[in-house]
C-alpha cells in the first residue's frame, strides 16, 4: 500500500508540472493571438525548453507505469487485495490519461513552433 501511496504522490507532481507547462503553452498562444505578428510573437514569448521539459514528464509518466505500477504483484495478498487492486487500476488510468495529455501538450507545442517557423 504505501508504494502505491509514493506512485500516487509521484504522479501528481508529474500532473502538477503538466498544468505548469499548459498554462505556459496557453499563454504563448493567447499573446499570438492578442499581435498583429500572429504565432511568431507566440514562439518567442515560448520558454526555452518547454519542449524537453514536456518530453521529460511523459518520460516519467511512462516510467511510472512501466517499472513502478505495472510491477506491483497483489496476488500475493491475504488482507487488502481488492482495495490494493482498485487504487493500481486508479493510478494506472490517471497515469495512462496523463501520458496522453502530455503527447497532445508536446504536439500543441510543435504546431505553435512550425507556425511561426512558416
Amino acid at each position: 500500500m504505501e508504494i502505491l501511496e509514493e506512485c500516487g504522490d509521484e504522479l501528481a507532481q508529474i500532473i502538477a508540472e503538466a498544468n505548469e507547462a499548459e498554462e505556459l503553452l496557453r499563454k504563448a498562444l493567447a499573446e499570438a493571438e492578442a499581435s498583429s505578428s500572429n504565432f511568431e510573437s507566440c514562439q518567442s514569448s515560448l520558454p526555452w525548453g518547454v519542449r524537453n521539459w514536456l518530453a521529460q514528464l511523459h518520460g516519467n509518466a511512462n516510467k511510472l507505469l512501466a517499472t513502478r505500477l505495472d510491477a506491483i504483484i497483489t496476488s500475493d495478498l491475504t488482507t487488502g487485495r481488492d482495495e490494493v487492486r482498485a487504487m493500481r487500476k486508479r493510478l494506472i488510468k490517471h497515469t495512462e490519461e496523463i501520458i496522453e495529455r502530455l503527447e497532445n501538450l508536446v504536439k500543441a507545442h510543435d504546431r505553435i513552433k512550425s507556425a511561426a517557423d512558416r
